[in-house]
């Protein structure tokens, strides 16, 4: 009678114990990963563009997104620091950093290079 009180308690408790867990670790692991890409948020004014003026910069559903002019958002997969794929469009996109901060964009697509400033 005693071993089955016993097998009874660490049953039940057990199956809470993994639920938490997991509940724990996914909290943390979203909250991390949006983080991470935050020195990357916010508009960039392309210079002489005139088919994408700005491109916004932000975190959505587990991913780094670029909405780039009147284009569909896309997202963005990392490559290594501050190098991201487009996969859309084939595009690599470089985050440029001027004494640690991130102040531009340089978006590479189709041979053809394109600059952006980041509005501080």
């Amino acid at each position: 009678m005693h071993h089955l009180l016993i097998a009874s308690l660490l049953s039940v408790g057990q199956p809470t114990a993994q639920l938490s867990d997991i509940t724990i670790s996914q909290t943390i692991s979203v909250h991390a990963d949006s983080l991470s890409f935050k020195d990357y948020f916010g508009n960039y004014i392309m210079q002489a563009n005139d088919q994408i003026p700005k491109i916004k910069i932000y975190y959505k559903n587990g991913s780094l997104v670029a909405l780039a002019g009147d284009y569909p958002e896309t997202k963005l997969t990392k490559k290594q620091d501050d190098e991201f794929e487009e996969a859309n469009y084939g595009a690599a996109v470089f985050f440029i950093r001027k004494d640690g901060n991130v102040v531009g964009i340089k978006v590479v697509v189709q041979g053809q290079e394109m600059l952006g400033d980041k509005e501080m």
